[in-house]
């Protein structure tokens, strides 16, 4: 666990990417920034192959309950004018529901995993209270934008909101070996739950067995204050 505070921003840095909170006018830019994130990097996504079709609606309701919510931020390329990476915040109370219509949509399947990650708090009410735990519900970074540290410059703009709004945890799902060493190396965190992809089964299949090189999904919590400078 390290005691290492992730460093103050501007919200422009250096090479010319403008961070802004989640806005309308970024709607389009954003979903094509989560879409072609999910399809081009090692993501549960990608290695299930879900179809653009199963998670349209999962991105549309994201973006525009996260628009409504205030509590998100894009990073903007300068000379592109194209969002690069997204973090989608929100109360750990609102939910997001898509409008799954088919039980052979594959979003099912890792909907069913985040379900049992999060089944030993399913009865904690005071995980659930309202203005306590924001909720990082989604990240994405274009490839070409990756292990840039734009990710930790959003995110840090995003907990550092969510501090000025009063809340006290920050609560995100790790679901690769790449959120997972970020949170690990930047901030102090507890682990709440874990699943390992290999022993992890749904329908009789271990639709995750094999996904290199991710290892487990991690539900974790971090102590907003430990991401705000003194």
């Amino acid at each position: 666990m390290s005691q290492n505070k992730l460093t103050n921003i501007s919200n422009t840095d250096s090479n010319k990417i403008n961070f802004e909170i989640l806005n309308k006018s970024h709607y389009h830019s954003a979903y094509h920034c989560i879409e072609k994130t999910l399809n081009e990097s090692i993501t549960l996504f990608s290695y299930i192959k879900v179809p653009k079709e199963d998670y349209h609606s999962f991105i549309e309701i994201s973006l525009n309950k996260a628009i409504q919510l205030g509590l998100s931020y894009v990073a903007i390329d300068v000379t592109t004018k194209e969002v690069v990476a997204i973090i989608i915040s929100k109360d750990l109370t609102d939910e997001i529901s898509p409008n799954i219509t088919s039980a052979e949509n594959k979003l099912l399947i890792i909907f069913s995993l985040i379900k049992k990650l999060w089944e030993p708090y399913q009865n904690h009410e005071e995980m659930f209270l309202k203005n306590q735990n924001l909720h990082c519900l989604l990240a994405a970074t274009l490839p070409s934008h990756q292990r840039k540290g734009i990710l930790k410059k959003l995110f840090q703009l995003t907990n550092n909101l969510g501090f000025e709004k009063g809340f006290k945890n920050i609560i995100a799902e790790a679901t690769s070996k790449f959120s997972l060493n970020f949170i690990q190396n930047s901030t102090q965190y507890k682990e709440l739950n874990s699943i390992r992809y290999k022993d992890y089964e749904v329908n009789e299949t271990k639709p995750f067995h094999n996904i290199q090189p991710h290892e487990k999904c991690v539900l974790i919590s971090i102590p907003i204050t430990n991401l705000i400078n003194q």
